[in-house]
């Protein structure tokens, strides 16, 4: 079984059972370990640790566990600073160490330091291969006249102990203490109870426990939560014992809703097996679920192939409305490393029979540096994605500044293959869409500023957490600016004409014909004249300049224009600063009951 990283459970985990979830604990045990003999044996003492209890989950384990601790670190009347440890079964490793002077003695088959105010400190490690919850720890001496203060059960009342941090623990007793036992109740993964139910069907996500709870539930096999909703209900602070949710061998397929919440301080780093480097991210592997409405902040993630943000590796599941800020790094720990993205290292669809179940990435935001990480080899390095392979990601933006890679480096995705890109941009960089070139779908995003009452024309789907509102398959607009890439044809409305009155339209002080006009690679200003629309039909109004003090005239041809230009002086309309020209000829002679 691959190698996994573990964390400290403590024996708070035996929380009751859900209204709702009927799995119970997974099977529990406990193992006592007992000194049976010390035996001193060419100045060398052998020390003898025999299991007892209930059968270990690995059925291979031993009854017996030896270790040899030389004479020149323990002597019967003097004794400098050592230390020893011995392997247990199921993986635990009992540790011990002590301080020059402590004098450390064995006796009737316990241990303890022969000189007063002096410490042996104890570790009990739980195993880094296998998924185990440690729920109680008992230390015991077996003659009751070295128990002084005995039995001690973990956790004890007077060590502070960060449950949330570690999975080992240390403690320290005072020289009159002896022990020549330890207890471990362990279960070997967590079940669905341990979660707290939020009344809807769905279980809660408060901390970086449950987080990892999550993740021993998922990674330990048979438990890809296919059809279960877990929701964040508050921020979370994590730290660099965390393990993502999924792994290179299992995947989450239920939904997690962020519900707006924000993950921080995750710090993964290379474990020195590439094998176990593949899948990083917040979740490690998604297949068939979604992962929505979670900001990233804070983080850093170092891997060797399929290394994202949010996700590592997405097969054929969504991750919509999420946003990794400029605080997350994405990097490279390995030489040939591959698929590293801002949101997801690789997106891609499976088949389900004859139906495809397509990957998706939708409305999200990147500012992660994704680099290579002066690393050599590396390929498929994206913004959003680092490669995106018969899959789709839209209506998003990397507004980062770096992505570095040897081959196949893009601001959205570094590979698109078969795949379908729709309204992605980027900013600050020069770089490519896609592999170094921009293409329909991931554009290089310039900015339209729109004048008071003038809007797009396009249906709005506004994505509340990533803060990204699309604009049809046009434009995106984010933090109130809009992005748009260069060729597209964009259409303009103005909401606050009246019926009377018609709109002239200009782009970077150019009048256009109509409402529509093509981007240009370059950012623009849209602004709006507006007349009433008998003013455009008698005077010809609109894109003339000559003498007036807004550089327009209106040009009068007809006498109908004329009689206009009457009854609106006599109504009060004074016109100042407007011009207005006698274009030609005109024949009143037509004209009944002129009024002046």
């Amino acid at each position: 079984m691959k190698t996994a990283k573990l964390n400290n459970i403590s024996a708070l985990l035996l929380v009751a059972a859900m209204t709702f979830g009927t799995n119970a604990w997974a099977m529990t045990k406990t193992v006592t370990y007992t000194i049976t003999s010390v035996e001193s044996v060419n100045l060398n003492y052998t020390i003898v640790f025999t299991r007892s209890g209930d059968t270990p989950f690995d059925t291979s384990a031993p009854n017996t566990y030896t270790v040899s601790v030389p004479t020149s670190i323990i002597g019967q009347t003097t004794g400098g600073a050592g230390s020893f440890s011995v392997e247990l079964a199921d993986g635990f490793e009992l540790s011990l160490s002590w301080s020059s002077g402590s004098d450390v003695r064995f006796t009737n088959n316990c241990i303890r330091p022969w000189a007063d105010n002096k410490y042996i400190t104890y570790t009990v490690s739980c195993p880094n291969t296998i998924y185990y919850y440690v729920t109680h720890i008992m230390m015991t001496g077996t003659e009751s006249g070295y128990q002084h203060g005995m039995p001690q059960s973990y956790p004890h009342p007077d060590i502070d102990i960060d449950y949330d941090n570690v999975w080992s623990f240390s403690q320290s007793y005072i020289s009159r203490y002896s022990f020549g036992q330890v207890s471990v109740t362990y279960t070997d993964v967590p079940a669905l109870s341990i979660f707290e139910s939020d009344g809807e069907n769905a279980y809660k996500i408060k901390s970086k426990v449950d987080l990892r709870h999550l993740a021993n539930y998922v990674n330990n096999g048979n438990n890809d939560c296919n059809g279960l909703t877990f929701r964040q209900t508050q921020d979370i602070t994590c730290d660099n014992t965390y393990t993502p949710i999924g792994d290179d061998d299992y995947y989450f397929r239920g939904t997690y809703d962020g519900q707006g919440h924000t993950v921080s301080g995750i710090t993964v780093t290379p474990t020195g097996s590439s094998y176990n480097d593949c899948c990083i991210g917040l979740f490690g592997q998604v297949k068939g679920g979604t992962v929505q409405n979670v900001t990233l902040s804070n983080s850093s993630f170092t891997g060797k192939n399929n290394v994202g943000g949010i996700v590592g590796y997405n097969v054929g599941s969504t991750i919509e409305n999420c946003r990794v800020e400029s605080s997350v790094t994405i990097h490279a720990g390995y030489d040939n490393a591959e698929y590293l993205g801002g949101i997801a290292g690789g997106n891609r669809s499976f088949m389900s029979g004859n139906v495809k179940i397509e990957g998706k990435i939708i409305g999200c935001v990147s500012a992660a540096t994704v680099s290579k990480n002066s690393k050599s080899g590396c390929s498929k390095c994206g913004g959003i994605v680092g490669q995106n392979d018969e899959a789709t990601v839209e209506n998003c933006l990397y507004t980062g500044t770096t992505v570095s890679s040897d081959s196949y480096v893009g601001a959205i995705a570094g590979q698109n293959r078969n795949g379908t890109l729709t309204n992605n941009y980027y900013t600050g960089i020069d770089l490519g869409g896609v592999n170094s070139s921009d293409q329909n779908g991931a554009r290089r995003a310039y900015t339209v500023t729109l004048g008071e009452n003038i809007v797009l024309v396009g249906d709005e789907t506004t994505y509340s957490l990533s803060g990204i509102t699309a604009i049809g398959t046009t434009a995106l607009r984010y933090n109130n600016t809009l992005y748009i890439g260069a060729t597209q044809t964009l259409t303009l409305s103005y909401t606050g004409l009246a019926d009377g009155y018609t709109v002239f339209y200009s782009v970077n002080g150019t009048t256009i014909e109509g409402n529509t006009f093509q981007m240009p690679a370059d950012n623009v200003t849209v602004s709006a004249e507006i007349y009433k629309s008998d003013y455009i039909t008698y005077w010809q109004a609109g894109p003339l300049h000559d003498g007036s003090s807004d550089g327009k005239a209106y040009l009068i041809t007809t006498p109908a224009g004329l009689q206009l230009l009457a009854s609106e002086v006599n109504g009060g309309n004074k016109f100042t600063g407007k011009y207005f020209k006698l274009d030609s000829d005109i024949d009143m002679s037509s004209v009944e009951n002129f009024t002046p």
